[in-house]
């Protein structure tokens, strides 16, 4: 079978069983923050978990392309890649008693049908049996290859005590092919810092694990695992695994996708280096998916990681002696391959390979800039690891990139001491950078530009404007502020109308142009509660604090606990428009805005 052909089975298996097929999500998530991308079939239907009566269907399922970068070391062995395709199955708003195996005869697993009701949320039980008989029945893989996992429970979490049972029962695996496993391996999610997450049972075929089973009957918030009202099943099963088992070709660049972009590498290459020619084709794949979307190679972010796609294709593709025009007859090879069933890589086409090559001749320029850094450092007598992240940080000279260099001018270095520095540098780094994220997705203030502070005192604004328009249900549940706009999400339920938008654009508008002081007090924490001040993270302060008020006495439009600082009055702002408005998660709004100060207007802040 096809990865093509595999796919569609896989999505009318699950039809006939009463799910419905949704259309894949796109790679840059729109509504949550926690990750960069799309990490897992599931992300777009986080929210049925909590609210299963708002899902089209209590079964749904879809073929989902999901980018994961932490493993992007890890690209060009058998089994990882940068953007893979799930294959998931998912059922939201089970309310079962929580003892799915009693009554099930071993005797007769194969032939007992399904639930006769296909519209109805399903557990374990359910899941394990649709699974099987996917496995072994519509793809016909010998049971005597297959082995399972579970979650055998840990401090945190009780063990998962009812999928041993229902194991044995429905697929009659002996007791040594289930193997109960820690956390690492068999409790899943939530993704990013909070969501719905739970034991698991996995699949192995020949040792590869090919299908998670994920039982979400706990949500975590804050390290926290609270009982689910309701479960809900969450798997996947990564397609390009799935599918060199079924060819036998013994890895994901065997399979007759992953085949024909790796061919197309392999036939331009001057020399042979069979991890280099995976690391390009994998990449190369990878940014045309994202470029696809509309991202911009940029040192920021989602942008910064299709960055380090292509330009470390590029480096590995120096191994091979490929030259930059052979890069677009790659990226054709890889649209052609994936765009019967994702057509916006052709429709995309001409504008992929020509961000590529932009990126191409960026990255050209970089390197040769760093090479003559690293040739300048070597006339003295540098610290090799100090250098090492510092071409990393600079330049994106990946760590075996510079030893390599260091290698061929025949410099002697300790490999050990290298390393040694150069990841205590790196993960000094990556905590500054988790530090930066944190701040970006908890709101508050980065920087102290005269447009951030007009930014930053608009958001109160906007904040006293939504509980006027919307009602006093409505509090800040976070907000991003930089110098293109205001970020501002807020707990309201239902998606604002045109009139509500135009109402707290006219109400911010007005306030600025009343040129409304600005004042700050010190107070008492319990004195300004007091005052009525609005406190939206009052865990972040100490007994004294900062309130802010907008207007003056009991006219006062807002007053709020603030780090500060503001302008010192509101026409300072300049003009307000409010932008896009969409659902961040379960019962929160997220809004977006702008504003325009005239040069004329003098600057003066309060911090």
């Amino acid at each position: 079978m096809t990865v093509d052909q595999i796919a569609e089975a896989f999505l009318t298996y699950f039809e006939e069983n009463g799910h419905l097929k949704a259309e894949s999500a796109p790679l840059l998530p729109e509504n949550d923050a926690s990750v960069l991308f799309t990490v897992a079939g599931m992300q777009q239907f986080k929210g049925y978990y909590l609210n299963p009566e708002t899902a089209p269907k209590k079964r749904i399922t879809s073929v989902q392309p999901c980018a994961r970068t932490v493993d992007i070391d890890e690209v060009g062995d058998n089994t990882h890649a940068t953007i893979f395709e799930m294959l998931g199955n998912f059922s939201f708003g089970y309310q079962g008693n929580g003892s799915e195996a009693n009554g099930v005869l071993r005797t007769s697993r194969m032939a007992r049908p399904l639930d006769d009701d296909k519209n109805k949320p399903y557990f374990k039980k359910e899941a394990i049996t649709l699974a099987w008989r996917f496995l072994t029945e519509k793809l016909g893989i010998d049971s005597k290859r297959i082995h399972a996992t579970y979650f055998k429970g840990d401090a945190v979490t009780p063990a998962d005590e009812e999928s041993p049972k229902l194991l044995v029962e429905i697929t009659g695996l002996p007791d040594e092919k289930i193997i109960g496993l820690g956390r690492d391996e068999t409790f899943w999610g939530p993704t990013g810092n909070e969501g719905p997450c739970g034991p698991t049972v996995e699949l192995h075929v020949d040792g590869t694990e090919v299908w998670n089973l994920v039982f979400n009957q706990y949500y975590c918030q804050d390290g926290n695992y609270s009982e689910l009202e309701s479960q809900g099943v969450d798997t996947g099963m990564g397609l390009e695994r799935l599918a060199f088992i079924l060819q036998d070709v013994g890895n994901i660049y065997g399979i007759d996708t992953n085949a024909a972009i790796l061919k197309a590498v392999i036939t331009q290459a001057k020399t042979e280096n069979e991890k280099a020619a995976r690391i390009v084709a994998d990449h190369a794949k990878a940014a045309a998916f994202l470029l696809s979307e509309g991202l911009e190679p940029s040192n920021k972010e989602q942008g910064y990681v299709l960055r380090r796609l292509i330009r470390r294709a590029i480096r590995e593709g120096a191994r091979l002696g490929l030259e930059s025009g052979t890069y677009p007859r790659i990226l054709e090879t890889a649209i052609q391959v994936y765009g019967q069933r994702y057509q916006r890589l052709k429709n995309r086409q001409a504008d992929i390979v020509a961000k590529w090559q932009v990126e191409s001749s960026k990255f050209a320029a970089t390197l040769t800039r760093g090479l003559a850094v690293l040739e300048k450092e070597l006339a003295g007598q540098p610290d090799y690891g100090q250098l090492s992240f510092f071409l990393f940080e600079s330049y994106g000279f990946p760590l075996e990139q510079t030893l390599e260099e260091l290698k061929e001018r025949g410099v002697k270095f300790n490999l050990a001491e290298v390393e040694t520095v150069f990841n205590q540098r790196l993960a000094e780094h990556q905590s500054l950078s988790k530090a930066g994220l944190d701040q970006k997705f908890k709101g508050g203030l980065a920087g102290h530009s005269d447009q951030e502070i007009r930014y930053h005192t608009a958001t109160h604004l906007l904040n006293a404007a939504l509980r006027q328009v919307l009602g006093e249900h409505v509090w800040q549940k976070g907000s991003n502020i930089n110098l293109e706009r205001l970020r501002f999400d807020f707990s309201h339920s239902a998606k604002m109308t045109d009139a509500e938008k135009l109402e707290v654009e006219e109400l911010v508008n007005g306030w600025i142009k009343a040129n409304l002081p600005v004042t700050k007090q010190v107070l008492k924490l319990d004195e300004a509660k007091q005052s009525g001040a609005l406190g939206v993270f009052e865990d972040k302060y100490g007994d004294e604090v900062s309130v802010y008020s907008i207007g003056q006495g009991e006219d006062a439009v807002s007053r709020e606990l603030c780090g500060g600082p503001h302008v010192k009055n509101t026409g300072m702002i300049g003009q307000f428009k409010l932008g896009k408005e969409e659902a961040s998660s379960a019962g929160v709004r997220r809004i977006k805005a702008t504003v325009n100060a005239p040069s004329s207007i003098p600057f003066i802040a309060v911090y």
